[in-house]
């Protein structure tokens, strides 16, 4: 274990595991998840298909959840409805964040492909353990209706008429001290 003294008696305690003494909005730790596999949200209930297992430092801290990915939503014929994408987040079952209607389509105003990012952050707090923590991003077809089009996250959207580079799915996580 070492230890930095920044004067005034403020002073980092850490160990190959991380800090344990550090001050209030210190980033404890980053970790990310990220895929090039593409994920197809293809059923009326939500399904899992991307999983991130992370283990906090500390029992009381704050996570800042950063998610980007790029999608596909197909909104043209022979469909007559409109689309959009219904996702959630949730930590061991239980959801702590979620949306309906993100990146929402009428179909009578544009009945064509669209490939919108997925962008959200959202702030969960460490339940008292510093026990793996599983995170599971759901999504389902757009108002869980069997009727609407699937939604493909980490869509392989093509770039000057080539393939997509890089990761198509990011999902990063800070640790915060409180």
């Amino acid at each position: 274990m070492g230890t930095l003294n920044l004067g005034t008696g403020a002073r980092f305690i850490g160990s190959a595991n991380g800090l344990t003494d550090a001050p209030t909005g210190t980033i404890i730790q980053s970790d990310f998840f990220t895929t090039e596999t593409t994920t197809t949200a293809s059923t009326t209930s939500f399904a899992t298909l991307y999983t991130f297992n992370f283990t906090p430092r500390q029992t009381n801290s704050e996570l800042v959840h950063h998610v980007w990915a790029t999608t596909y939503l197909h909104n043209g014929s022979p469909s007559t409805s409109s689309s959009g994408q219904d996702c959630r987040v949730l930590r061991s079952g239980s959801a702590v964040w979620g949306v309906s209607w993100m990146n929402y389509l009428k179909h009578n105003s544009y009945t064509h492909d669209f490939y919108p990012n997925l962008d959200f952050q959202f702030v969960d707090t460490v339940q008292g353990s510093t026990s793996q923590i599983a995170y599971t991003f759901q999504a389902r077809k757009y108002q869980g209706d069997s009727n609407k089009f699937a939604t493909q996250y980490g869509a392989n959207n093509g770039y000057s008429g080539g393939a997509m580079l890089g990761n198509r799915f990011v999902w990063r996580i800070d640790e915060y001290a409180v």
